[in-house]
């Protein structure tokens, strides 16, 4: 059997020793798809939990609108805007991707907003 060959053992290891080299292209790309995941979900985590207490006090999420830093966008957008006051994180994500309008990957439409409060329902 090849398996048991130790040219295929040879070749296995030395596979497995050049796939730890730092530095490769598709080491490059793992690193920043992890880094993109960690982002979106850290965003996610703040509109879940945004929507878990609009939902537990019963208010309403939409205003007039939903640009952000309007006083007419609403509960959802508001409480948003006051998380982002305390969190650098969330202020410089609203600061990028925030008034985008749709087409737009953001997390923070009344879309997104509407998808989870079905799944939390």
């Amino acid at each position: 059997m090849r398996e048991n060959s130790a040219r295929h053992k040879s070749s296995i290891l030395s596979m497995k020793t050049r796939s730890a080299i730092d530095g490769r292209l598709d080491n490059l790309l793992q690193v920043q798809i992890d880094e993109e995941i960690t982002y979106w979900r850290n965003v996610l985590k703040r509109v879940v939990a945004v929507v878990k207490r609009l939902c537990s006090r019963g208010l309403a999420f939409r205003g007039k609108n939903e640009k952000f830093g309007d006083p007419h966008n609403g509960n959802y957008c508001m409480m948003l805007e006051l998380l982002a006051e305390l969190d650098p994180f969330l202020a410089s994500h609203i600061e990028r991707f925030g008034n985008q309008g749709s087409g737009n990957i953001n997390y923070l439409s009344k879309t997104v907003c509407d998808e989870f409060i079905f799944l939390m329902g």
